[in-house]
């Protein structure tokens, strides 16, 4: 009886080799359609974060400057917003036209150098200029630039709702 048991292990043990060939093809290749299936949802999901960041970070730039500019405890001579005064983001970095506006966004919070246009497919880079209006207050409006930017104005301009005067597509970078 011993002898058949140490035979048994000795079978299984000699059969025991992992898997054929054709079995790990198999699987490479069901792994490839998934992989084939899944990126570019994956990357139109990783964009359409990117242009979510932007809209974010262009709602916060207006609002922390039309807030600032209103702040009835500032005096006329601390801080004069001009006509034209800009705010532009670029794929490496984000510039703010005055000192004024520099104050605005670091009162805020943000750094006006860190803001970058994260956008690479729908818009390359967005320009806020802020002009003010009969009533006194600031008004801003947003200009998208890049081969695709007229295209993505509609959505823009909705998902900034009124917060924007207007959003219109700039020249192609």
């Amino acid at each position: 009886m011993k002898q058949r048991k140490t035979v048994w292990k000795r079978k299984l043990k000699k059969d025991d080799k992992g898997f054929s060939l054709v079995e790990l093809i198999i699987v490479i290749a069901i792994m490839a359609v998934l992989v084939g299936v899944a990126a570019p949802q994956y990357l139109r999901f990783v964009e359409r974060g990117r242009n979510s960041t932007d809209i974010q970070n262009i709602s916060h730039i207006i609002q922390a400057t039309q807030i600032y500019y209103l702040d009835p405890a500032k005096t006329a001579d601390q801080w004069q917003v001009g006509d034209g005064d800009t705010f532009t983001a670029t794929a490496s970095a984000g510039s703010a036209s005055s000192n004024g506006l520099k104050d605005a966004l670091t009162s805020a919070g943000l750094t006006d150098s860190t803001i970058t246009c994260k956008s690479t497919s729908a818009w390359t880079g967005y320009t806020i200029t802020f002009n003010k209006n009969s009533n006194g207050n600031l008004d801003a409006t947003v200009t998208l630039q890049g081969p695709r930017a007229a295209d993505a104005v509609p959505a823009v301009k909705a998902d900034l709702g009124g917060l924007a005067r207007d959003v219109v597509a700039g020249t192609a970078q």
